[in-house]
């Protein structure tokens, strides 16, 4: 019902208004006719990710939707970008979803063009049943079967302002089932990780940015997604927080499959799992860092290379799981979802 299709949604804020009547205005061209900043999709079988989990229980259910676009502005380091994301569920209104998300991560893709990496979310837990007709009767509550996404982006240095097409994609549905006597696993996905330290001269700034793709063993509890806290170290420096989060999505992973079965084996972890009928999940992480420093100060003296550890948390039985390592810092960029830095690989 309407109730449902608006839970986990807001109310437009004063800034979507505003930016809304600003993109509706116009947008940023160039001489050559470019519109900036540029919007292009991820591609959507790595990047657009959307689903139903519950713990097979009958109770509540966790609805999400995770949706990485990339932002071409005039120049790749801005820090002024902004924007909103506009939401529609199985072809109804559209509206206003949560704050887009900035993911540390800078690219290029084939033609050149440097790209901030960002996505756009949904998260809502639907109750189980709704009470309908006079008599209060319980029924079961329908679940979306649909998402479409479109963005609207505004780079606030510059007054560039361009609207991404929109994007749909089918609700998957999963069910959790808790881990077995196992400990907790972590991983990192390197192919979409990416560490970069960039100057630009003109904008006078340099910007450091380090994104972590991370899975670890799903909560059996879909309602409480896992915790994660992460800390960061460039060359031989001190340590630092960063930021580390739930990636609004669970996917197949082997991990999951051999903490369904209890078993490192993963070609017998995936037979246990297929034969009890349940799809291995892992929770999908991030860690990051953004860093803007001043040109005058840092160019010239830019890291070379960062250490990472992060760490999980299940607070449904407390199990936790940690991941360290170090990796180059690339000073150009590279592809999205290729060897970010080839020729620093293994510096």
């Amino acid at each position: 019902g309407r109730q449902e299709v608006l839970r986990g949604m807001r109310r437009p804020s004063v800034l979507t208004v505003a930016l809304a009547a600003s993109v509706a205005a116009g947008k940023g061209s160039a001489e050559d006719g470019t519109v900036y900043p540029i919007l292009r999709w991820a591609p959507p079988e790595i990047s657009f990710f959307a689903g139903h989990v519950d713990d097979g229980a009958g109770g509540a259910t966790r609805s999400y939707m995770h949706a990485v676009f990339k932002v071409g502005p005039r120049d790749v380091l801005s820090p002024n970008i902004t924007g909103f994301a506009l939401l529609q569920l199985d072809q109804g209104e559209w509206m206003p979803g949560p704050p887009l998300m900035f993911e540390r991560h800078l690219t290029r893709d084939p033609d050149g063009v440097g790209f901030q990496m960002w996505n756009a979310y949904y998260q809502a837990l639907q109750p189980p049943t709704v009470r309908t007709g006079g008599g209060g009767a319980l029924t079961q509550n329908p679940l979306p079967r649909e998402i479409c996404v479109k963005v609207q982006m505004v780079d606030l240095s510059t007054g560039d302002r361009n609207t991404l097409e929109p994007a749909c994609a089918p609700f998957a549905t999963h069910e959790l089932r808790a881990r077995a006597d196992a400990p907790m696993r972590a991983e990192i996905s390197p192919e979409y990780s990416a560490a970069t330290a960039l100057c630009s001269e003109k904008l006078g700034l340099c910007r450091v940015n380090v994104h972590l793709v991370l899975w670890s063993t799903a909560s059996a509890d879909p309602l409480d997604p896992l915790r994660a806290s992460a800390a960061f170290r460039f060359d031989s420096g001190d340590w630092h927080e960063g930021v580390a989060m739930y990636e609004q999505h669970f996917d197949p992973r082997p991990a999951a499959a051999a903490d369904v079965a209890g078993s490192d084996d993963a070609d017998v972890a995936e037979g246990v799992a297929e034969r009890v009928g349940v799809q291995p999940l892992s929770h999908a992480m991030q860690a990051d860092w953004d860093q803007v420093l001043s040109y005058r100060s840092a160019a010239g003296h830019l890291p070379k290379r960062v250490c990472y550890k992060v760490r999980f948390l299940d607070p449904r039985d407390m199990g936790s799981a940690e991941l360290h390592g170090c990796m180059a810092v690339c000073h150009t960029l590279h592809a999205f979802a290729e060897p970010y830095c080839p020729e620093a690989q293994g510096s």
